[in-house]
């Protein structure tokens, strides 16, 4: 699995030598750009908080599937969660998967422009209001996939457990705690441990 390297660049760090947005995307561009095939990333794509109130929390796993084919898993938590394929076929609970973008050409997945507006449209506090999943999955998915979400969603709810062990479906954490954002970074190292599986 990738990483941002030793010296991590945390774009929301006031105090880091050179603050800000434009040195964590290099580092995310030089990681993405080095991934070798088999290699995958978890990255950030939504979380903070703002007034004490949980935003969205979203999260990626980039993976070089091929010298020229990428996936990318995406893993959601409260209100994004709605975007998901999900089943009521296994009681007592509504169970999630992941929204999983299949065969991305290496020059569309490394694209630095959407992976800008992609994390910063979800930085805490931009304008001062609260971010919304619907940016991201109604037009930074289906633009990544060149697909509607309809579409990418119902591809990702048809696959079955037995062809593809990744796409499992998970049961949601229930509860008025706001500290179960750390749902959707389970979900993803789930994701990634099943995938080592194959």
């Amino acid at each position: 699995m990738g990483q941002l390297g030793g010296n991590q660049v945390d774009p929301y760090d006031d105090y880091a030598e050179m603050p800000g947005l434009l040195p964590f995307l290099k580092r995310l561009r030089r990681l993405l750009s080095n991934l070798n095939v088999g290699d995958s990333a978890l990255l950030p794509g939504g979380w903070g908080c703002g007034d004490f109130m949980a935003r969205q929390y979203i999260c990626f796993v980039m993976e070089r599937v091929g010298e020229d084919n990428y996936r990318i898993a995406v893993f959601g938590f409260g209100p994004s969660r709605e975007y998901h394929p999900k089943t009521a076929a296994m009681p007592p609970k509504i169970k999630f998967r992941p929204i999983v973008l299949e065969n991305l050409p290496r020059r569309k997945a490394l694209d630095e422009a959407w992976w800008a507006l992609l994390i910063a449209t979800n930085l805490p506090d931009v304008n001062e209001q609260k971010t919304s999943p619907q940016l991201t999955y109604d037009f930074f998915l289906p633009f990544m996939a060149s697909a509607p979400l309809e579409q990418v969603r119902e591809a990702s709810e048809k696959k079955e457990e037995g062809e593809d062990p990744a796409y499992d479906w998970r049961s949601p954490v229930y509860g008025r705690s706001r500290n179960n954002f750390h749902r959707c970074l389970l979900d993803a190292m789930h994701y990634l441990l099943r995938r080592s599986m194959q």
